[in-house]
């Protein structure tokens, strides 16, 4: 995807990429001259990217604005579409649909699991929901991406294309970036243990004492919060089950 958006974009163009794996594609682009770069790497916010290229747009009006984002942070704010309409810019967006999150993925120490997963949808067909001079695609293989591309530069309107790749396809920089901290935490993670297993060999039953004092220590103060925002809250409530009455949270 990047090598032939790098061949696609021009001088002067603005380039605004969404937090998650983007930036790692866009950190190998050569880009034209004068090319204007934005990236959110401080706070990594998702969602960022596409209300920001909106305001690319109204900023600088004769710029040609490229947007590269995801379908995770893509659905947390794809709604500006319709500003974008309302007032008439003509951004080119590109949805990297790897259907969830990569990012995620590739730092998480169980990649498969559930949360990484967001609900499938089709964003070329949910782009033509908004009312306006909007022209979409999805594509799936990398001829069609190129045909896609170059449509968008005869079209005098909003493009917006949906590229569908594999939930693992990642840049290299990602994958290598990612791929070394993961095997740096993982290594860490074991040097822990060793060292939880060897304190338990040294004194297991002063281990056994110390973890029973902090479990008691936390449940006291747990219950002091609870008892201390009860007498603030003037509302009907259900009373935890682990209190006989409300007169015992009151006392």
């Amino acid at each position: 995807i990047y090598p032939r958006i790098q061949e696609f974009l021009k001088d002067n163009d603005i380039v605004i990429c969404e937090t998650g794996l983007a930036p790692y594609g866009a950190a190998q682009i050569k880009f034209p001259y004068n090319t204007d770069v934005q990236f959110q790497s401080l706070w990594c916010s998702i969602g960022w990217a596409t209300p920001a290229a909106f305001g690319a747009c109204i900023a600088k009006p004769q710029s040609r604005v490229v947007l590269i984002t995801g379908d995770g942070a893509h659905q947390v704010s794809g709604m500006e579409i319709g500003n974008m309409l309302r007032y008439n810019t003509k951004p080119i967006i590109i949805v990297i649909n790897n259907e969830g999150y990569s990012i995620e993925r590739f730092l998480s120490d169980t990649p498969e699991a559930d949360f990484n997963n967001i609900a499938h949808v089709n964003f070329s067909k949910l782009a033509r929901a908004f009312e306006g001079d909007i022209w979409s695609t999805r594509v799936n293989t990398d001829e069609d991406f190129d045909k896609a591309l170059k449509v968008t530069q005869i079209m005098n309107k909003l493009c917006y294309i949906e590229a569908c790749t594999s939930e693992f396809d990642a840049p290299n920089l990602a994958e290598d970036m990612l791929g070394s901290n993961k095997k740096k935490k993982k290594n860490s993670a074991k040097t822990n243990k060793k060292k939880e297993k060897d304190n338990k060999k040294e004194s297991p039953v002063k281990q056994e004492q110390d973890n029973t004092k902090k479990e008691e220590k936390t449940e006291i103060l747990h219950r002091d919060e609870i008892k201390s925002d009860f007498k603030h809250l003037e509302y009907e409530t259900v009373v935890h089950k682990s209190f006989e009455n409300e007169e015992e949270i009151t006392e």
